[in-house]
């Protein structure tokens, strides 16, 4: 099983699954270090992202659990209910991205409530039926996983928070593909023992993982891309946590998780202070379908490059049509974005 996971899921699953593993001890380690981060996986569809999630659900011994909620369907009491039913577990909310060019009166789920509870904070305020000045503030226990294919569109205080795992096909290959479907024919009984095996060593865990943090958060300020304390602090708890993993998988490769834990380290660091991921994603897409091609002048034989979304005379300006951009999006099987949200 342990070949199977590693082979078709590779670096994102082993992450992932420190994350779940590290949620079992979220109280705790919240005490000690007052926080603890979010992960985010997404990715274009395909890329293994539900299956993940299910088998993570088996590892943990909820049988019969769905994948998770969808916090654009369920109002604040639901959603808040739902955070408040686990303890030392993560919750997983699923595919709360934009459905770009399907609503033109869409509205983004708010992302801010993450901060409070990304300290364990208050989930929500409520005054206590009575005659006196009681107020009921349970606070979050958990862990928050969100999953969905675009990445969440939040202020850099929310995205410092969310540690960014991103899914693609680019090393997807038969061997893999066929690992994958072996996982997913694993049940609940074979894989819930893992949360009795790590629970039944918390001590030793704790311990390794707390003298890993130090270690590897050394390591992340003296990189040439660290910028942000908070970034390094939040990738620090994870990297220790995926060499925690090592004492009941021999099979991790501990030079290839630091290499990757690097690469993440590069990534975060740019999206948590690079601005607004969906504005990111949208000057992605008009660089990459602006240029129509080469085009024969017909009296030079030289071949000129046409921009093709780009309609302003001004060179130090750029003039988009959105809804011709959205066109041109659909023409090229993309993903269209919402005008709304893009004004």
């Amino acid at each position: 099983m342990v070949s199977a996971f590693l082979s078709s899921l590779r670096h994102g699953g082993l992450f992932s699954l420190a994350f779940t593993t590290l949620s079992l001890f979220s109280t705790q380690i919240r005490a000690e270090q007052q926080s603890l981060p979010f992960l985010e996986i997404t990715g274009i569809p395909g890329t293994g992202k539900s299956s993940l999630l299910r088998l993570l659900w088996k590892i943990l011994g909820r049988k019969g659990r769905n994948e998770g909620i969808h916090p654009k369907s369920a109002n604040d009491k639901a959603r808040y209910r739902s955070f408040r039913q686990v303890s030392n577990l993560p919750v997983f909310l699923l595919e709360s991205d934009q459905e770009f060019g399907k609503r033109s009166s869409y509205k983004d789920h708010d992302w801010e409530e993450l901060k409070t509870l990304y300290n364990g904070g208050a989930l929500q305020d409520r005054a206590v039926k009575n005659n006196g000045n009681e107020v009921d503030s349970q606070k979050f226990t958990g862990t928050m996983l969100i999953c969905q294919n675009t990445p969440v569109n939040g202020s850099n205080a929310v995205l410092e928070r969310l540690i960014p795992l991103y899914f693609d096909k680019k090393n997807i290959t038969k061997e893999n593909s066929k690992a994958a479907l072996e996982l997913e024919k694993y049940k609940t009984k074979a894989v819930c023992g893992w949360v009795h095996l790590v629970l039944t060593h918390e001590s030793q865990f704790l311990k390794n993982y707390y003298t890993h943090y130090e270690e590897i958060l050394e390591t992340l300020e003296k990189s040439p891309c660290y910028k942000n304390p908070r970034v390094a602090h939040n990738l620090a708890q994870l990297i220790s946590a995926v060499l925690c993993l090592k004492a009941f998988l021999p099979e991790i490769e501990v030079e290839k998780v630091l290499s990757f834990g690097a690469q993440l380290q590069e990534s975060f660091e740019k999206r948590a202070g690079g601005g607004n991921p969906f504005i990111s994603s949208f000057l992605d897409a008009f660089h990459l379908h602006n240029l129509a091609g080469d085009e024969d002048d017909g009296i030079t034989k030289r071949y000129a490059t046409k921009q093709h979304l780009n309609h302003s005379v001004d060179p130090g300006l750029i003039a988009i049509n959105i809804r011709h951009f959205n066109e041109v999006m659909r023409e090229k099987k993309s993903d269209t974005f919402n005008e709304i949200e893009l004004r």
